[in-house]
């Protein structure tokens, strides 16, 4: 019989692997990434992931924001515009080819982005 308790928790960070379709990159599978025993450099290092794979994605070809509304792409290109001043949409609203985010924007304000744009390259999860 087994027990499990709060020592043997470990702390999972799956990367999703991503597809082309000849318009935008999508999540076609996971792999495991990384595991730790402790939570706080669990989280710490998922942060770091998701940033870093924020700042190098074209945005333009990320299906998240490929297929989003108007309403929620104003309000991605907000947080950019308060982060940094500078847009992320064109003045027909949409995002033009070869469109990172800046790199003025702080890694916070890069978490929030994936948040609000759905666009996670990483996942965190916890197993005993």
């Amino acid at each position: 019989m087994s027990y499990a308790n709060a020592n043997n928790k470990k702390y999972v960070i799956r990367g999703y692997q991503f597809g082309y379709n000849d318009e935008c990159f999508y999540v076609e599978g996971k792999r495991i990434e990384s595991t730790f025993s402790d939570k706080a450099l669990a989280e710490k290092t998922y942060k770091a992931l998701e940033v870093k794979a924020a700042r190098n994605l074209d945005l333009s070809e990320v299906e998240a924001l490929f297929e989003e509304d108007e309403e929620s792409l104003e309000a991605c290109n907000q947080l950019v515009m308060e982060s940094c001043g500078i847009p992320i949409l064109n003045d027909d609203g949409y995002i033009e080819w070869g469109t990172y985010l800046p790199e003025q924007m702080s890694n916070d304000d890069v978490f929030k982005f994936v948040d609000i744009a759905d666009m996670h390259s990483y996942q965190l999860g916890c197993r005993n």
